[in-house]
């Protein structure tokens, strides 16, 4: 396969821009005084506020409005990307900050969190988590629009032995933001706010320093040029990012095929900021923008039904393992369980077949089985039993479809119909047939044939 070969030319991208610092370092104005800077006429400011709404108390430090999000635990990676999604699809934005982007690491439901309760032992519990974290980054990374972490900090330490005595100490090595360093490379420009609010310039003291992985300030030469030490930093600077990231021409297509990768209602808020010569541009191209829309839409369907599967097999496994003597959880990592694992992967498509086969057939044992009753029981052990079996057979239902979530849904409205009717009607209400999800237009009714 030969790849396009062409002139490297700066070409307008989204910026993506980190702000972190201790407490009251003034991330979030600082923030919005560059977002101010940054957006285009006519486009908004978002920004997803996991702060408790503490955002609000920003109001009329810009000249504009701003639209708020109030991101409320679980903080999972999942429900960051529905945030951003919800700015991303509603169309007309320019900038999304994102404040805090620290409790996707740190916070209720964040990666912490769900490493110690999966079920895992050792490195493998990070593994799943740590995955939707790169997700959440790259949804970022490749976003239609200038997008600013807002991030706390921390202390890194490390292990050294003393020359003179032969002990072991722990040595402070620098402050890094939170989730992780490695965040800080994924930025095209990023400041260490001190507690002035300013970007720190300086070689901080012994007690106040950056970790010598990561830089205090990171931005192209062009802008580090224009910054200035002692200034806090305002409208000013985002129109420098802003000059700077609008480079020196505009690639239509490559922006479509990043949005379109994204899927059709991304495709679609993105097309409705286009102008009709664009468009008309974008056209004469053929770019098959739909199609790799259509595609991105099958691809997330079939992620979130992954993740609805694992999850139930994970709950599965717990209950499985769990016992009376108290040991909620064994160590799933056995030569058997590596054995079976390679098998299963050896079998390839007919495996997936046959776990599919087996899940309906659980399905529909359950369905009949399952405790509907449990919020009338007495006891509080029938209880948790009764809901954690209506909440997994759920949680299968949605793994194995729409149509099966449609006969869960009517089969608890059939029991229940039982016991609220003082009587019974003269003829049984039919179970409703499994009505199929509709299928979402791509785009506008007038653009079916777009791109």
């Amino acid at each position: 396969m030969a790849f396009p070969i062409t002139v490297a030319r700066r070409i307008k991208q989204p910026a993506l821009i980190a702000l972190w610092g201790g407490s009251s370092s003034g991330k979030t104005y600082s923030a919005l005084q560059i977002a101010y800077g940054l957006v285009e006429p006519g486009k908004k400011i978002g920004i997803i506020d996991t702060e408790n709404r503490r955002g609000l108390m920003h109001v009329g430090v810009i000249p504009v409005d701003f639209y708020h999000i109030d991101l409320q635990p679980p903080f999972t990676a999942d429900r960051y990307i529905e945030a951003f999604k919800s700015f991303e699809h509603a169309g007309d934005y320019g900038v999304i900050i994102v404040d805090s982007f620290t409790h996707c690491w740190e916070g209720e439901g964040g990666v912490i969190d769900q490493s110690e309760q999966n079920g895992f032992k050792g490195l493998a519990k990070w593994s799943s988590p740590m995955i939707q974290l790169k997700r959440l980054t790259n949804t970022f990374l490749r976003a239609p629009m200038h997008v600013i972490y807002c991030m706390r900090q921390k202390m890194t330490y490390a292990q050294e032995k003393n020359a003179k005595t032969g002990k072991e100490t722990i040595i402070p090595t620098g402050f890094v933001p939170i989730p992780v360093k490695n965040t800080i490379y994924e930025m095209g420009v990023s400041f260490w706010l001190g507690m002035d609010h300013k970007p720190i310039f300086r070689d901080q003291s012994e007690r106040v320093f950056c970790n010598s992985d990561i830089p205090a300030i990171k931005a192209p030469a062009a802008i580090m040029q224009q910054l200035v030490e002692g200034e806090y930093l305002s409208i000013k600077h985002g129109q420098i990012i802003k000059k700077w990231f609008d480079g020196d021409v505009r690639d239509l297509a490559d922006e479509g095929r990043r949005v379109a990768a994204r899927g059709t209602l991304s495709l679609k808020a993105w097309n409705a900021s286009l102008t009709e010569e664009e468009r008309k541009e974008l056209t004469a191209k053929k770019l098959g923008l739909k199609g790799i829309a259509e595609k991105a839409d099958a691809e997330e369907a079939e992620r979130v039904a992954t993740i609805e599967r694992e999850k139930l097999d994970r709950e599965t496994r717990q209950n499985e393992q769990s016992s009376d003597d108290g040991n909620a959880f064994l160590d799933e990592f056995t030569p058997a369980a590596d054995s079976a694992a390679a098998t299963e992967k050896g079998e390839g498509k007919q495996a997936v077949v046959d776990e599919r086969a087996q899940q309906i057939a659980r399905f529909n044992r359950d369905i009949n089985t399952v405790d509907w009753f449990y919020k009338m029981a007495d006891d509080g052990n029938a209880y948790k039993r009764g809901e954690q079996g209506v909440n997994n057979l759920l949680a299968l239902a949605k793994s194995l479809g729409p149509e099966f979530v449609a006969q869960f849904e009517a089969k608890k409205t059939e029991v229940w119909n039982r016991v609220v009717r003082t009587e019974p009607p003269a003829t049984p209400a039919p179970t409703p047939a499994p009505t199929p999800a509709p299928t979402q237009a791509p785009v506008a009714d007038d653009e079916d044939n777009l791109f």
